[in-house]
This record gives C-alpha cells, sequence and structure tokens, in this order.
C-alpha cells in the first residue's frame, strides 16, 4: 500500500513539474511562434473579406486572404504570402516594385515587427527613382483574442531637391484592430489551395 501512495506522489509530482515546464516554454516563444497558424480578420465572426494568416515558417509571417462570397460560399480566394512584400509588389507590377530589403526589428514574445522595403518608380518621371518602405508591427490585446496591427508606408526619391518629391504627406500610418476567427471550416492553408 505505501508503494502504492508514494508511486501516486511521484506520478503527480512529475505531471504539475510537466505543466510548469510547459507554462516557462510558453514563455519563451516569440509572439509569431505562439500566433503560428492562427487567423485574424477586421470583423468578428465567419464573415469577413479578408483575414491575416500568421505562418512561423514564411519569411514575412503573414499572409493575406482576401474572400469573395457569393451565395454562403467562397467564390474567389487571393493569398498573398509574405503579405507586405508579395501584396505591394503583385498590385503594382506595372511600377516595377521589388523586393529590395528585408530586415526584422523585433521579435520577442510581446511584439513583432519588421520593415520591407521595395523599388519605387511611380512617380519616376519627376522624383527619380524611389523606395517604398513599410514599417509594421502586431502585439496581442489584452484578452489575447485581438491583435493590433500598425503599418507605416513611407516614400523616398532620390530627387529631394524638387519640393513636390519631398513632403511630409509621403508618409502614411495605418492602425488595425484584428478579431480571432475561430471555427472556420477551412484552415488558412486550405483557403490558399483555393487562391485564383
Amino acid at each position: 500500500m505505501k508503494k502504492v501512495l508514494l508511486l501516486s506522489v511521484l506520478i503527480l509530482f512529475g505531471c504539475s513539474k510537466d505543466s510548469d515546464s510547459n507554462d516557462e516554454q510558453s514563455a519563451y516563444q516569440t509572439l509569431i511562434e505562439k500566433l503560428d497558424g492562427k487567423m485574424f480578420s477586421f470583423t468578428s465572426g465567419e464573415n469577413f473579406e479578408r483575414a491575416f494568416w500568421i505562418d512561423k515558417t514564411k519569411q514575412h509571417p503573414i499572409t493575406s486572404i482576401d474572400l469573395k462570397m457569393t451565395n454562403n460560399s467562397i467564390s474567389e480566394v487571393s493569398c498573398y504570402e509574405n503579405y507586405y512584400s508579395d501584396y505591394y509588389w503583385k498590385i503594382f507590377t506595372d511600377n516595377n516594385r521589388q523586393l529590395k530589403e528585408f530586415n526584422v526589428l523585433v521579435n520577442d514574445n510581446e511584439i513583432y515587427s519588421s520593415e520591407t522595403v521595395l523599388t519605387n518608380n511611380f512617380a519616376q518621371e519627376f522624383c527619380g527613382a524611389g523606395e517604398m518602405i513599410i514599417t509594421m508591427q502586431i502585439k496581442l490585446g489584452t484578452n489575447g483574442n485581438v491583435l493590433i496591427l500598425s503599418d507605416s508606408f513611407e516614400y523616398k526619391y532620390e530627387n529631394s531637391e524638387n519640393v513636390d518629391c519631398n513632403q511630409d504627406e509621403f508618409i502614411d500610418n495605418f492602425n488595425s484592430v484584428l478579431y480571432l476567427v475561430e471555427d472556420f471550416p477551412l484552415t488558412p492553408s486550405e483557403l490558399c489551395l483555393l487562391s485564383n
């Protein structure tokens, strides 16, 4: 009987030690590791037009998923992996934008921040060759089901002597609140397989 009691105490102690080590392990995870595989959208609920999927395997861990629904079913999907480079590069391909540089600025357990630099020839005729610098940051809200996304777009041009090419209007800042998408019938990977 004493052996059974001693064995039970050892098992309980061992289980509680595993639980403590799991808590310690999650404290050391980066925010991207904690959010890996989760999807967030601008609206809470199943009906959304754009969601952001966190995928730690990508160079830029945010994939944008744009959806079009027809008669309550998905009719069109567009996925932009490495969102801040692929999305802004693909929608402006006529301006010959190319990824020039990518830097992770912060990657800890509370904040992820990066900087993406793209070539920007949109105003080349007037301003010379330029760059589009996108700085983004994500962090969790207090309840863990809300993600705060902040991004800043700065445009720099060679011809900084031209007053029109060197103004404060060339910096745009945005802040968005995104909600965790739960119980969606498809995973982000499955949605991206439907991508057009």
